[in-house]
């Protein structure tokens, strides 16, 4: 079976997200059916960079049963979202996870499945694309290097009260705070890829969406007190499954 996650956005203000992945992955662990875990992008809320994986207390944990379980002969792919411009090749090593491009192709059973965290599908929001497209530069990482630790984490902090308070407005919907992907962005990238299946995050909405009469779209859902996530099995058959922090159960 391969399972497919996204946009954790784990952070020391919002625990319920932290525990409930915690407790994912001590399933993962558990079973002898998984085969392969596909995290397309924001695990993080926000990445300052790879020296997090030596002075964050809230990494370790993670990261040693992410070791466990691909000790286990789990392989664990993982794709960079917008919330991890700086994350570097010392957390694939440090980790073992392997390093997914923007865009990957898996095959499974003949047929071509697209994975895409979905942030450079936004190409309607210009401001968002000139902005990422600096982040993601060599430039911006340097720069941001430069900057002593604390005030890097002082960022992050300014980022997850930012996401903090945007959880805590309960006049707020999921459905309303959510990001939509062009339909012809999603259409291009299925064709240039020649397959009909895409699976991405960024949106923040677990949704499955026709383009057409031949694509499909599963758009993995934000990880809160509770989420959805995809499994595949050997056929190739995809199905939802729900998790919360006192129970695990499937749709």
């Amino acid at each position: 079976m391969i399972v497919f996650i996204s946009d954790i956005h784990l952070s020391t203000s919002y625990y319920d997200n932290y525990f409930l992945f915690m407790k994912f992955l001590s399933e993962m662990e558990q079973r002898d059916d998984v085969k392969k875990l596909y995290i397309l992008g924001d695990l993080f809320n926000f990445w300052i960079g790879d020296d997090e994986l030596d002075k964050s207390y809230e990494i370790i944990p993670i990261i040693n049963i992410i070791k466990n379980i691909i000790s286990s002969g789990v392989e664990i792919y993982f794709q960079k979202g917008n919330r991890e411009p700086f994350l570097g090749d010392k957390f694939f090593k440090k980790t073992n996870i392997k390093k997914m491009n923007p865009v990957e192709v898996i095959n499974i059973n003949g047929n071509n499945i697209v994975l895409a965290h979905g942030h450079e599908l936004c190409i309607d929001d210009k401001k968002f694309m000139y902005s990422w497209k600096f982040l993601k530069s060599p430039v911006a990482r340097v720069i941001f290097s430069l900057i002593p630790y604390k005030i890097r984490r002082k960022i992050s902090l300014s980022v997850r009260d930012k996401t903090q308070s945007h959880r805590d407005n309960k006049n707020l919907k999921m459905n309303n705070t959510s990001v939509e992907l062009p339909k012809r962005a999603l259409e291009g990238v299925l064709v240039s890829n020649h397959s009909n299946i895409l699976i991405h995050g960024h949106t923040h909405k677990a949704i499955l969406k026709s383009i057409g009469d031949n694509y499909l779209c599963y758009s993995l859902g934000e990880w809160l007190d509770s989420a959805y996530y995809l499994s595949m099995d050997e056929q190739g058959s995809i199905r939802w499954n729900f998790i919360k922090l006192d129970k695990v159960s499937s749709k």
